[in-house]
């Protein structure tokens, strides 16, 4: 049994390139049914649809609600192969409360609410929010998230630097322009919305200062936005490549205690593979990774 959960367990987290055969095509219908759940609904909220089109359509939820609750099921069930979920029972539950199942369930739940004769149009936004599933495709997204985590306190500081500047913003427009555009920036609260266009960058260009003072001031805020808008991204970019690093240090060290005693058996082998899928490291990384401590350890007991 233990077995079987492991091979469940990587056909979820496993990366793509990685998969074959029947375990490939299943990982490719979980991605066309999603796109095909969020077709449908797109397609049922825009649109008057003929007989046709909406038997079409109507097949579409079961099938997709049944693949979904498929999935749902032999995550939950194979779950226990990850160590912090080990528990059978309480592993499980824990497993169930967490964000990534939360997702999986709201897909389920539009085809459930369906069964017992709720209109499907009514839930046309459960039935979009399937597209979180998406990120459930690639376990690589966890290094995104992790990233976030480790480095909030930065982006939060981030956050409250850009609002201080929006309302700033708001503030020096509505001094500027009150007085000839007051439909526009009457308020601060009114000329918020050219502070956010124009600290972002977008610049719509349906609310425009036109005074001196305000099209100087308006230039400053949008020299001032360029350095906003990239701060977040810079970080990001760090926490990523930062997470990146220490998870191939984490693996390396994993690889250096199974290869202490100067090999390593199928049974380290087959837990250092379930760390690489686990930590989303390519097989190039873990094999570099594995000859980096090759050669280290042969040096150390030639000297």
């Amino acid at each position: 049994m233990p077995r079987l959960w492991r091979r469940i367990h990587l056909l979820f987290e496993a990366p793509w390139q990685e998969l074959r055969g029947g375990w490939k095509l299943f990982r490719l219908t979980l991605v066309t049914a999603i796109l095909l759940a969020v077709a449908s609904a797109l397609i049922d909220d825009t649109a008057t649809l003929d007989a046709r089109t909406g038997a079409w359509l109507s097949l579409v939820e079961p099938v997709v609600t049944l693949l979904f609750a498929l999935e749902y099921g032999l995550r939950l069930w194979a779950c226990v192969e990850e160590r912090r979920y080990a528990d059978p029972l309480r592993g499980r539950l824990r497993y169930a409360l967490s964000f990534a199942a939360l997702i999986d369930l709201i897909a389920i739940l539009p085809g459930l609410l369906w069964i017992f004769g709720v209109d499907l149009r009514s839930l046309w936004f459960l039935r979009i929010l399937r597209i979180l599933k998406l990120t459930r495709i690639s376990g690589s997204l966890d290094l995104l998230a992790d990233a976030l985590r480790a480095e909030a306190d930065a982006l939060i500081a981030t956050f409250s630097l850009a609002m201080v500047a929006l309302v700033l913003a708001a503030a020096g427009i509505h001094l500027f322009e009150a007085e000839l555009q007051p439909e526009a920036f009457g308020s601060v609260l009114a000329s918020m919305w050219w502070a956010v266009a124009t600290l972002t960058t977008v610049g719509y260009g349906d609310v425009t200062p036109i005074t001196p003072g305000g099209r100087f001031f308006g230039g400053l805020v949008s020299l001032i936005g360029v350095g906003l808008v990239s701060l977040p991204a810079a970080i990001l970019a760090a926490g990523f490549g930062e997470q990146l690093r220490l998870r191939r240090e984490t693996y390396r060290r994993m690889v250096e205690r199974a290869y202490a005693d100067g090999r390593i058996s199928r049974r380290e082998r087959a837990a250092l593979e379930r760390a690489r899928c686990a930590l989303a490291l390519s097989p190039e990384t873990a094999a570099e990774s594995l000859e980096e401590v090759i050669e280290e350890h042969a040096r150390r007991s030639a000297e």
